[in-house]
């Protein structure tokens, strides 16, 4: 039984000292010129020797050099506290620079450590299979061993504060392992070897403390990228494959056998290779798809910083323009009224131009106001009991001229009875009508453009739909969708109408929204398209806060 137990032992310190160093070289020489994997590679180095003096003396129970390898048992340690300070300075991505001054300062205390176990009686006076009498250097080496160990957990501690993100969780994970990793170290190297006298369970501090600390920094690398763990554990796979079947070639006693296992051993060789190669191309597109990832962030970041511009700046010469052409309006009509003499023959029709001009003018600015304040989420509603048919008629006396001047009709058919009272903002409202009925007659060279509004009933709930529908050039596939998104202009529109900025329908797409409605659009079937507009019936308790209601009902308004 204590032959066994001392060869497992034995065979998990080997265990360790090999994984560690596997695990050191291979990060090592992914990337040599990292200080983060140069440290790393130096603290599984450190825990392999500490592991391999520990096997050391086991071997050499009873012998004459027992006492100088119970000694060298503190030459990997001395190292490891240093290169662990070291590295929750620079951990995660070489956060800082650390002069060739602080570098010494962190390491001379190392070197003296390893001086002092070098002479034998200094840590460990004698040593056997179960006790060891301890000489003054161990005070010297736990004193270190501590001071270093709290500037260690202060520093991660302190980067944890200050960390974001994946680099906030790659510090939780190396800083819990290696707080694991010292209390197991501190309980069975220090602890139960000074207070017990029984160093028999020190190999519990390399093997398993050191295992369970490059556990927790595998963990932070598989979930968090810090090494490219995959290929670790893919190549050790493939290489304890190839060892073991390599070794029952040999073991094979028969041509036949020798034959069929080196087959198994070739596909298994080639798969394996197969295998790292799958690895190591989905390790580069992982890369390169977290540098897209960060590039279009910045460039989110930027499009948001340059809309936020864009809409600050149209505010901002929205209001400038706005003083300006309503005193150009002003004076304009002034001169028309004949407030300033008569007006010659030949002057009238560039004036009446001019104050068109102006008014284009005017709708746009207005247009661009309404945008800016609905992508600065500033626009308010203003609610109150409302007609809709007499926010219809109002919008058609107010629009009728343009029809006029392209000698198309505008029809109003009014209901036949009166329609129920809505809740809602009236400028918005109106806005909405104004919008969908100039874009109707804009797009409309013959015909007209006809405008009915009715109740129906949906799931239980009454609403008010309004259908303006015009003779005009349609709508054209792949248009629809777009329709109502800004600065989005159809074909027909740029053809027949080129002073429009494609913002008309947006702005009443988005007061319907605040309504609480709908709007869409459908071509009909001979010519022209048809804009519905749905609003929700809310309930009124006063109705006769509406004021003045159209009594006239079933007439049809021409112009």
């Amino acid at each position: 039984y204590y032959i066994m137990q001392q060869l497992l032992l034995n065979v998990s310190l080997i265990i360790v000292a090999v994984f560690n160093l596997f695990l050191g070289i291979f990060v090592f020489s992914k990337n040599r010129k990292n200080n983060i994997n140069k440290v790393f590679l130096a603290l599984t180095v450190c825990l392999a020797v500490w592991a391999l003096t520990i096997l050391m003396t086991y071997l050499r129970i009873g012998a004459k050099h027992l006492d100088f390898w119970s000694n060298a048992t503190f030459w990997g340690p001395s190292f490891l506290i240093a290169f662990l300070l070291y590295f929750s300075l620079i951990f995660p991505e070489n956060k800082k620079k650390i002069s060739r001054k602080a570098t010494i300062l962190i390491f001379t205390p190392s070197f003296i450590l390893f001086f002092l176990s070098v002479f034998q009686k200094i840590n460990i006076k004698t040593y056997n299979a179960w006790t060891m009498d301890r000489g003054f250097g161990i005070y010297i080496f736990n004193f270190f061993l501590f001071f270093y160990l709290l500037l260690t957990f202060f520093e991660f501690y302190n980067t944890f504060k200050h960390t974001t993100g994946t680099e906030k969780q790659q510090v939780k994970f190396v800083f819990s392992g290696l707080l694991f990793a010292a209390v197991m170290g501190v309980i069975f190297n220090l602890i139960m070897p000074l207070a017990f006298g029984n160093a028999r369970l020190n190999i519990l501090g390399p093997s398993a403390a050191g295992t369970i600390f490059i556990i927790f920094i595998t963990y932070a690398i598989t979930k968090h990228h810090l090494f490219d763990i995959k290929i670790i554990a893919t190549e050790l796979l493939v290489g304890f494959l190839a060892l073991t079947l390599t070794i029952d070639v040999f073991s094979s006693t028969t041509p036949f056998k020798i034959a069929f296992k080196t087959l198994i051993l070739l596909i298994t060789v080639y798969l394996g290779v197969s295998l790292i190669k799958s690895s190591l191309a989905e390790i580069k597109r992982r890369k390169q798809l977290e540098e897209m990832t960060a590039t279009l962030k910045k460039a989110n970041i930027e499009l948001k910083r340059l809309d936020k511009a864009k809409s600050e700046f149209i505010s901002i010469a929205s209001h400038q323009l706005r003083t300006p052409l309503a005193a150009i309006k002003g004076y304009i009509s002034m001169i028309i009224d004949g407030d300033y003499g008569k007006i010659p023959n030949k002057s009238k029709k560039p004036i009446k131009r001019i104050f068109e001009a102006n008014e284009r003018l005017i709708r746009l600015v207005n247009s661009l106001l309404s945008v800016s304040r609905i992508q600065s989420g500033k626009l308010e509603m203003i609610k109150e009991p409302l007609s809709l048919e007499k926010i219809i008629s109002e919008a058609v006396d107010e629009i009728k001229i343009e029809a006029v001047k392209k000698n198309i009709y505008l029809r109003f058919r009014k209901p036949k009875k009166p329609l129920p009272i809505i809740i809602g903002d009236r400028d918005k409202l109106e806005q909405v009508i104004l919008n969908i009925v100039d874009n109707a007659i804009k797009y409309t060279a013959k015909g007209g453009v006809e405008i009915t509004v009715s109740e129906k009933m949906e799931n239980d709930k009454k609403f008010l739909l309004i259908k303006v529908s015009d003779t005009g050039q349609g709508i054209a596939k792949g248009e629809k969708e777009k329709l109502f998104t800004s600065f989005s202009r159809g074909k027909a529109g740029i053809r027949f109408w080129t002073a429009g900025a494609g913002l008309g329908l947006y702005v009443a797409k988005t007061f319907v929204d605040m309504h609480h409605g709908k709007i869409w659009a459908q071509p009909r079937k001979k010519r022209g398209s048809t804009f519905f507009i749905e609003l929700p019936v809310e309930p009124v308790e006063n109705e006769k806060a509406i004021g003045d209601r159209t009594e006239k009902t079933g007439a049809t308004e021409n112009f």
